[in-house]
């Protein structure tokens, strides 16, 4: 087997819509190979669920897109949007806040995140174990 497979390349527009957020999940979660297994295909679905969603929260632009390149064993997902008035940062934990965990959630079920420089980009990268190497 390929040590470093290819990653297949897509993308999508997304509305600053309510539904939005489901609508990225589903899509993401289509593109996922069969062999990805169940906890990384629920890891991947809420990091684009809050990746999305800080988007509708934070960005100033009327659409957002996803680039989306999975391969057997990795997924990478870059959400970009219009910016907001501010880069996005891991705020420091409330346990009383309502809000403000989204990036936390994404640092710690991510490989690695962040912002890209080139400003109104978040990206993550998840990556698993070959089910083949199991």
């Amino acid at each position: 087997m390929n040590r470093h497979p290819r990653m297949q390349c897509h993308a999508r527009t997304f509305p600053m819509e309510p539904t939005t957020a489901r609508e990225a999940r589903a899509w993401t979660r289509a593109l996922l190979f069969d062999t990805t297994p169940a906890d990384v295909v629920h890891d991947a679905q809420v990091v684009v669920s809050e990746m999305v969603t800080n988007s509708l929260r934070h960005s100033t632009g009327p659409t957002l897109r996803l680039d989306v390149a999975v391969s057997p064993v990795s997924l990478y997902v870059e959400c970009v949007d219009g910016g907001g008035p501010t880069e996005p940062r891991i705020p420091d934990a409330d346990p009383l806040a309502e809000g403000g965990r989204g990036l936390h959630l994404i640092a710690g079920l991510a490989s690695v995140s962040g912002p890209l420089e080139c400003g109104g980009r978040y990206f993550a990268f998840l990556g698993w174990a070959d089910p083949a190497r199991r």
